[in-house]
């Protein structure tokens, strides 16, 4: 699996194109919610900001915030900026925290959703010899669905095998050439669990997403996947986890890939990135699997 780009163009835009490109589409945007949307429409009246006003990219300072709360009072789809006739796909969030919110896709939204994650596979070297094990949930949780078409646009062989049923999980791993397999960072901890009172090392890419965790999780995960896993490489996909990849014995050759797609606040270290670190900020991310010394 060598590196190369996926969108070789995009990939290597020079930074003046890159910001030429995003002030292209932010105008684009606000006018069309300006038009469009009236929440968003009345925002930006009172702010005293119109679509003529935004003239670099900077000044997407000028324009009003958008919060979780707005999403749950136009439940379900007062947001929506499209016909319904244009909506392809929906998904909903679980509503733990509160009403649930709802996206509405149209279709380009879901050809730019799987283009941004073939991207995200291909800068890691993900390629169509790949067999990608989808582990993420399916259904209104957005998480499987998007890795499930991002790898078959990469060309990859996908196992859309979702969650649960762990011990047949495994047995796929094993029956099946399976190569990388993408879930949540608590469910791989689960499965290495599993594989390992079964006497098993699992050897493939790990693509994590869709969960944040802290510290603590972060040391359990370097234990249990580093000893299970001695030669699989994390990855952070998309979405808001953070994993320290220096549990990977491959991390010196690896390069940060991200999404995007979705508001993004994922962290992804390599070792030669983390030797740029002060002493004290080394030792405190070092230290949970590797006690204050690179990983191996």
């Amino acid at each position: 699996m060598g590196l190369d780009f996926w969108n070789k163009d995009i990939e290597t835009m020079s930074r003046v194109d890159i910001e030429a490109l995003q002030l292209k589409h932010l105008k684009a945007l606000v006018s069309r919610l300006y038009d469009s949307s009236p929440l968003y429409h009345g925002r930006m009246r009172q702010q005293g900001v119109r679509p003529e006003d935004i003239q670099t990219v900077d000044d997407i300072r000028k324009l009003p915030f958008t919060k979780k709360s707005d999403l749950r009072d136009n439940y379900p789809d007062k947001l929506f900026v499209v016909p319904q006739s244009e909506i392809s796909r929906y998904h909903v969030s679980s509503g733990t925290t509160g009403k649930p919110t709802v996206v509405g896709y149209t279709r380009r939204d879901l050809d730019n959703w799987a283009e941004s994650l073939a991207r995200s596979f291909r800068s890691f070297g993900m390629g169509d010899e790949d067999v990608l094990q989808v582990s993420n949930g399916y259904g209104l949780f957005s998480g499987g669905l998007g890795m499930h078409y991002g790898a078959e646009k990469l060309g990859a062989a996908v196992l859309p095998a979702g969650t649960g049923n762990t011990n047949r999980q495994v047995d796929l791993m094993l029956d099946l050439p399976v190569t990388a397999i993408a879930c949540t960072p608590s469910y791989m901890i689960h499965i290495a669990e599993v594989a390992d009172k079964r006497g098993i090392n699992l050897h493939m890419t790990l693509i994590f997403a869709t969960e944040s965790w802290g510290r603590n999780h972060g040391r359990r995960a370097c234990a249990v996947i580093s000893k299970t896993a001695p030669a699989s490489r994390p990855r952070t996909a998309t979405g808001p986890a953070s994993f320290p990849v220096l549990c990977s014995r491959n991390a010196a050759s690896s390069k940060a890939s991200m999404s995007g797609e979705t508001s993004v606040s994922s962290r992804y270290w390599t070792k030669r990135a983390v030797s740029r670190w002060p002493k004290e900020r080394r030792a405190r991310w070092w230290s949970p699997c590797c006690r204050g010394k690179p990983c191996p």
